[in-house]
């Protein structure tokens, strides 16, 4: 996202200008960048650099000042300072081992759960996704930010048994989720003190936060999950397991209280 907003004119910065506020300043707390265009020559300058800070992981906002002068003066056009149009944003894969892990500590679970967070939203990663869950049987739950990257309706979510998932996975496969205030920063009793953490996030700030991880993978989660689902692996999760069984009749006792 890029929020464009006005502000005084800068020859009468520190005068006293009609609204003048430290807009950049304070923009800067809540943006991964924010800055003030400072001619009419550099303003694609300015404009490729919030696109590129916007859209390159983690994404996030960006913010650009425009001074008032600005809006009212003009330009020739030989005179702008065109930047070099900005490559895509790298979509790094996981490693063969780290794959090789990820796939062991799924075959030896017996509970295990997916969270879908907001990385498969903005990594786009809806159609893998589906097909990864589809692919391997496994029960799902969103946080609220991964919410409509699946529907809640679908066969294998589990959302309306979020709390028996969530306090009884012994493998909690985090996906663009993060274990903040809404997972309850992952710990006891909210989960059991031995489940096993995998995590897939493009943000390493991500990786083992609140809770140790059992496997971090610092990866794009569209590539990822395409190299998940192009496993040769022929395993698929049992759907008559203990696990499902008590998933489903959680499910269906809370939707009968709710009905």
């Amino acid at each position: 996202m890029i929020v464009l907003g006005g502000s005084s004119d800068q020859p009468q910065e520190s005068m006293g200008a009609f609204q003048e506020f430290p807009q950049v300043e304070a923009a800067r707390l809540f943006s991964k960048y924010a800055a003030r265009i400072s001619s009419l020559e550099r303003v694609p300058f300015f404009v490729e650099k919030a696109v590129r800070s916007s859209i390159y992981s983690p994404s996030g906002v960006s913010y650009l000042d425009i001074p008032g002068e600005l809006v009212t003066s003009s330009i020739n056009s030989s005179q702008i300072e065109q930047p070099p149009k900005h490559q895509a944003p790298p979509k790094p894969a996981a490693s063969r081992e780290s794959l090789g892990e990820f796939f062991n500590l799924l075959k030896q679970s017996k509970k295990p759960l997916v969270i879908v967070g907001k990385g498969c939203s903005y990594g786009f990663a809806e159609e893998e996704l589906k097909k990864f869950i589809e692919q391997y049987n496994l029960p799902f739950l969103a946080t609220p930010m991964g919410k409509g990257t699946l529907d809640d309706r679908h066969p294998l979510s589990v959302g309306a048994a979020r709390s028996t998932a969530l306090k009884d996975a012994d493998c909690i496969i985090l996906l663009g989720a993060r274990l903040n205030w809404m997972l309850h920063f992952g710990k006891p009793p909210r989960f059991d003190p031995d489940v096993k953490i995998v995590q897939i996030d493009t943000d390493t700030n991500e990786l083992h936060n609140n809770v140790q991880s059992a496997l971090a993978i610092q990866a794009d989660l569209n590539t990822v999950l395409k190299q998940l689902n192009e496993n040769e692996t022929k395993w698929k999760y049992d759907a008559a397991t203990q696990w499902w069984n008590l998933l489903r009749k959680k499910l269906a006792a809370n939707k009968q209280r709710s009905d």
